[in-house]
């Protein structure tokens, strides 16, 4: 009698299993087709594409600044008196500072571009 009893138990559990398994429906999405043919998420990319464009320009055109300067520091620095010198310096460590702040703010991990790209 027991033996029934556990083997009924056995049967319900593996009724209940199947009829679990019927409902449950599994199914994937092609993220990558999604992106790519979706007009939103296309014009969307294209956006984040063409501001991170512009702050790769403004960065770009920072470095090319700060390199000039380096370059007028090293061409005059035979003329420069030593006071005027480490003025310049100054003014390119600044300047590097601020380019480095730049980067971080605007391309960083928690910069601008990546609070958009969220």
């Amino acid at each position: 009698m027991k033996s029934v009893k556990i083997l009924w138990v056995a049967i319900l559990l593996a009724a209940l299993n199947v009829a679990a398994q019927a409902q449950m429906k599994i199914g994937y999405v092609n993220s990558q087709r999604v992106l790519q043919e979706f007009q939103e998420a296309v014009d969307v990319q294209n956006k984040l594409d063409e501001i991170r464009n512009q702050y790769q320009a403004e960065y770009e055109e920072k470095v090319r600044n700060y390199q000039q300067m380096m370059q007028e520091i090293e061409s005059q620095s035979l003329l420069l008196s030593e006071e005027k010198k480490q003025e310049k310096l100054r003014e390119v460590q600044e300047q590097a500072a601020a380019i480095d702040r730049y980067k971080y703010e605007k391309l960083g991990p928690e910069g601008e571009f990546y609070k958009k790209n969220l």
